[in-house]
């Protein structure tokens, strides 16, 4: 699906150079973002889980994020490369038989090139899709305590690598001169994947502030 969005922006690119009427010089720009996003798990690999007992489970995967981004642009077409802190997600849960607690955390960042389809910079709102890919880098790490067991606890960590598509929509409102400001949402499947912290997608909600030069 990726593949085909990106080269159907390709292509809109082509019938817009070839048109004069749609010609404009180009342009760039760079910007800095934040917002609020998370991850929704959609797989777990440890299928005994169902089995256990959990008197206390509290999660929180939603949380803060930012990052920035510079882009170049000619006509309805622009690519960008940006850099984000993700989302965290923190997980408190206790555990019976034998009796124990874990505090989870995964905290990420990654590395995005995207291609966007946009609006003429003439409009009074500028709505653009984009399509591209994002090398996301992030860690799971749980810290358990178990006084009944022979190990006591102990402080798993898990590091995560992967590339993967990152899609998304927005709009873009000119402020004043060179300056707009951007809302937009954008998804990553899959961005984090291991045995301990599941499979997680990502949602991204966020505003931008940027300057055209």
């Amino acid at each position: 699906m990726v593949k085909r969005l990106i080269s159907t922006i390709l292509s809109a690119a082509a019938i817009a150079a070839a048109s004069p009427a749609q010609a404009q010089d180009i342009d760039g720009y760079i910007g800095a973002f934040g917002g609020w996003g998370g991850s929704r798990i959609w797989s777990n690999h440890d299928p005994s889980l169902a089995q256990r007992q959990y008197p206390l489970i509290i999660r929180h995967a939603y949380s803060a994020f930012g990052g920035a981004y510079a882009g170049v642009g000619y006509g309805p077409v622009a690519g960008e490369i940006g850099w984000m802190q993700q989302p965290g997600y923190h997980s408190y849960v206790e555990a019976l038989a034998p009796t124990r607690h874990t505090v989870q955390t995964i905290k990420g960042s990654a590395l995005f090139a995207r291609a966007l389809l946009r609006a003429p910079r003439d409009w009074p709102v500028q709505p653009y899709a984009f399509a591209g890919a994002a090398r996301v880098k992030s860690q799971s790490r749980e810290v358990g305590v178990c006084p009944t067991c022979q190990w006591n606890g102990g402080d798993f960590r898990v590091d995560m690598r992967a590339t993967r598509p990152y899609v998304g929509a927005g709009i873009e409102i000119p402020l004043y001169g060179p300056v707009s400001g951007r809302v937009e949402f954008g998804y990553i499947p899959r961005a984090s994947s291991s045995f301990w912290s599941g499979t997680r997608d990502y949602t991204l909600g966020s505003v931008a502030l940027q300057v055209r030069f």
